[in-house]
């Protein structure tokens, strides 16, 4: 019987990761090796790296990003399937690691996995002094392209079936022009799948493959580590997060992309909304001590499958999601490479319960009403926003609203569902055949989604002097405000909000 097609697939290296921490009280590395390094090595320095670290006795496990992150999503045991697209080498010799007894123990999808006999991806990971380094011989991996181009057509319809693809840049020295392709496909067969990105240090690069940029433009989420978002956003010396999430989001960012860059203390979310860069900050509540950490290989990448999977869930938000990605990651740190992956089941059992009681406690303590905004480009609506929150609501627009998995309309249908009021930002924007302006369509058409939903009297639109009165608009309230003027219009607006018991009088 045919398996069914997973929720999240990972494409990616597929590696055998040598991992080896060397003792504290070395001073000096082995010659030819560089600390603090994340690079490309020729297969005879791999060879060399890992005969030097043998007796420091290494241990062997699953890598490349891509695949930890979707391991580390099938581990939670939340019922999430996972798969991965990849090509795996052949193992010299009979104690090497076996990835297709991994695959079935863990019920990982490698029907798209291509199984060779050249000699699999190697990455060795050293650390000393709480300093990892990385040397990664693609071996079989630089195969990637082009299986991907030989199963262009199987792979599209595979993928198009999923909700998440998460795609981990590649060191293997092979532009990804046929991945790129794919994904250009994809998004326009199933613009509601969520893509999902980690570039790691040679896609963040200027001197990154054109076809690795295109793939970065057309990811819905980047995941970043700090020295990846600086090199990214090309950071200039005293540049804020802020400038530097705002140049990187301007350059490469999707209409709706988020940018998540996790930091050891901190994980900041950048997106752009109308033209504005938000910026949300979630603090790390358990910073780990250096000496408690066995092994930050892979973290990252845990991280990004511990987003995703929430994200997978239903009833999840952003938060939620950032909060079992930091869980996961603290865990993974306790453990070398990805050989306890069992161990993220209790990190998901915590999770689900602090978030079961999370909504007990909000169920017992009523919310303020939830008004949902509709805007165009124009900025304007932040002020509408504002002024709602200060009134002591709670403004909800399609931007705050996770986008993984989920098509446009699924996401308005929702969000109108839990909105007990919506206010229409119509600003003047497009040009139109009298000559007058506009809104934009996606305006008008949640303003009928609204309407239709909640009724006349609960939908108000603030329509801007020279837009046109667009033809659905009849029955609705309408508080029209001079151009640039948005302010104008709140008073009436909190008249009927009164009048509409939104708001009490005393408010």
């Amino acid at each position: 019987m045919q398996k069914e097609i997973p929720e999240l697939i990972g494409i990616g290296m597929i590696n055998v990761d040598y991992i080896a921490r060397l003792p504290t009280h070395r001073t000096s590395l082995p010659a030819a090796f560089e600390l603090g390094s994340d690079r490309v090595a020729r297969d005879d320095e791999i060879l060399y790296a890992i005969e030097q670290m043998q007796p420091y006795h290494p241990k062997l496990s699953p890598g490349g990003s891509a695949l930890n992150a979707v391991t580390a999503a099938v581990s939670t045991n939340a019922n999430i399937r996972v798969g991965a697209v990849g090509v795996c080498g052949q193992p010299e010799k009979e104690n090497d690691f076996d990835f297709r007894s991994w695959f079935r123990l863990l019920d990982i999808d490698d029907r798209f996995v291509s199984y060779t006999t050249d000699h699999p991806g190697t990455c060795l990971s050293y650390s000393l002094n709480d300093e990892r380094s990385m040397l990664t011989w693609p071996g079989a991996n630089r195969e990637l392209d082009d299986y991907i181009g030989q199963s262009h057509s199987k792979l599209l319809d595979y993928l198009s079936g999923t909700r998440i693809v998460h795609i981990a840049g590649s060191a293997n020295g092979v532009a990804p022009d046929r991945l790129a392709e794919l994904i250009r496909e994809l998004k326009e067969r199933c613009p509601a799948i969520t893509i999902s990105c980690d570039p790691g240090a040679i896609w963040a690069r200027p001197d990154r493959p054109e076809s690795a940029e295109k793939i970065l433009r057309m990811s819905d989420i980047v995941f970043l580590n700090a020295r990846e978002f600086d090199t990214l956003a090309m950071r200039l010396p005293n540049m804020s997060d802020a400038d530097a999430g705002r140049y990187a989001m301007q350059r490469y960012g999707a209409k709706h992309a988020m940018f998540v860059l996790k930091r050891y203390d901190r994980v900041g979310l950048f997106s752009l909304v109308a033209r504005e860069l938000l910026v949300k900050l979630y603090s790390n509540s358990e910073v780990l001590e250096p000496q408690d950490v066995v092994d930050d290989t892979g973290a990252g990448d845990v991280f990004a499958g511990g987003v995703l999977s929430a994200l997978l869930l239903p009833g999840m938000e952003f938060h939620d999601a950032i909060d079992l990605g930091l869980r996961m990651a603290r865990r993974k740190l306790k453990f070398e490479g990805m050989l306890e992956p069992a161990l993220f089941q209790n990190d998901f059992r915590d999770f689900l319960a602090n978030v079961v009681d999370q909504s007990r406690r909000l169920t017992l303590e009523p919310s303020p009403p939830r008004i949902f905004i509709a805007h165009g480009h124009d900025r304007q609506w932040l002020e509408v926003k504002d002024f709602l929150e200060r009134l002591g609501l709670r403004p909800s627009y399609f931007e705050s609203t996770p986008v993984a998995g989920h098509s446009v309309n699924d996401i308005l249908a929702s969000q109108a569902l839990n909105s007990s009021f919506a206010v229409i930002v119509a600003t003047a924007e497009d040009a139109s055949t009298t000559g007058q302006s506009s809104p934009r369509p996606n305006v008008i058409h949640e303003m009928g989604l609204m309407q239709g939903r909640l009724g006349f009297q609960k939908v108000a639109v603030l329509l801007e002097e020279s837009c046109e009165a667009f033809s659905n608009i009849a029955g609705l309230q309408v508080i029209r405000f001079p151009r640039q003027r948005i302010k104008q219009a709140f008073y009436e607006l909190r008249g009927v909000l009164e009048r509409e018991r939104i708001l009490g009088p005393s408010q």
